[in-house]
């Protein structure tokens, strides 16, 4: 029996090694009349090995034949959503599921306007938003979309302060940290920009240390939200070794109230690791077509499909 539920939360904990594999499971997924899964096996081929062109074509060959089933998998209802998590608290990470789910979404810069901090411009034209221009104002925010949803990530402060101290390593101390938000560096650039100034005066150096900012931020979200308690609001540690890619999936599609079928067969990002590596290099992301499904899988049956 080809069970659809067990194949989906294993492609969100990780990904098949080989190109083959994915055509593989959505030639089966067609034998098996699930349609709608083998195209969703496709994309995530198709993101994991873009340059693949049997994977390509494969994808194009199950769109043409159901557009219908393409359609089901169009970008989800449109509601803002703001991320207003510190820096170093997964904002990478939320934005790209976010992205991977189907939304417009930006992350601190604007990727096409050179050296751009997000601003207005870029709340009105995207439906998710992270990082820091979002966090430093959640609550004008808040009044401006009231329908929006809100995500707070946060972490454990020990580990947020040693990692947010190092992604400022270009800085000497807190103390220099406060004197470039205060007078800038006199260079030009986005660090010298009023916006970057005020940013971080908000959000961090009007405090006397890392810490004392992220206890000043936490404790300003958890003030504002209890006194707007009918504003949609998700706090979540993406960090959280206790859950797994699947838990990060859920939780978040249940707050957008997405079905299932938004979740990517992706692993939950994993964005700005320490070790530096991206998933598919990740030998903890990585897994060979089980043995169980390559039980169910007849390679003979598929010549008519595609060739391998």
């Amino acid at each position: 029996m080809f069970d659809s539920t067990l194949v989906k939360r294993a492609l969100r904990e990780k990904i098949l090694t080989s190109a083959p594999g994915y055509i593989q499971l959505a030639n089966k997924a067609m034998i098996e009349g699930q349609q709608l899964l083998a195209l969703q096996v496709l994309r995530a081929g198709c993101t994991v090995f873009p340059n693949n062109p049997g994977l390509k074509k494969r994808l194009d060959t199950v769109c043409n034949l159901n557009i219908a089933l393409f359609n089901q998998l169009d970008p989800p209802p449109i509601r803002k959503i703001f991320g207003i998590g510190l820096s170093r608290t997964a904002t990478s990470s939320l934005n790209q599921s976010l992205a991977m789910m189907g939304y417009n979404t930006v992350h601190w810069m604007n990727p096409i306007a050179e050296n751009k901090i997000i601003d207005w411009t870029e709340f009105f034209s995207h439906d998710a938003l992270s990082d820091t221009p979002v966090s430093f104002m959640f609550e004008l925010l808040y009044y401006a979309f009231p329908d929006s949803h809100f995500i707070y990530t946060y972490r454990d402060i020990e580990k947020w302060n040693h990692s947010i101290a190092t992604h400022f390593h270009w800085i000497k101390d807190f103390d220099a940290f406060k004197r470039l938000c205060l007078n800038g560096n006199g260079n030009g650039g986005v660090v010298d920009s009023p916006l970057w100034r005020i940013i971080h005066l908000a959000l961090y150096a009007n405090c006397s240390s890392w810490s004392e900012a992220y206890k000043q931020h936490e404790t300003r979200v958890d003030c504002f939200f209890t006194a707007h308690p009918n504003a949609r609001l998700l706090k979540i540690d993406i960090t959280n070794p206790a859950l797994s890619s699947n838990d990060k999936w859920h939780i978040l599609a249940d707050y957008l109230a997405l079905p299932d079928d938004y979740i990517p067969l992706l692993p939950f990002p994993k964005k700005n690791n320490k070790a530096g590596l991206n998933q598919k290099q990740d030998p903890n992301f990585r897994m060979e077509l089980p043995e169980s499904w390559q039980a169910e899988i007849k390679l003979g049956q598929f010549g008519k499909l595609i060739s391998v």
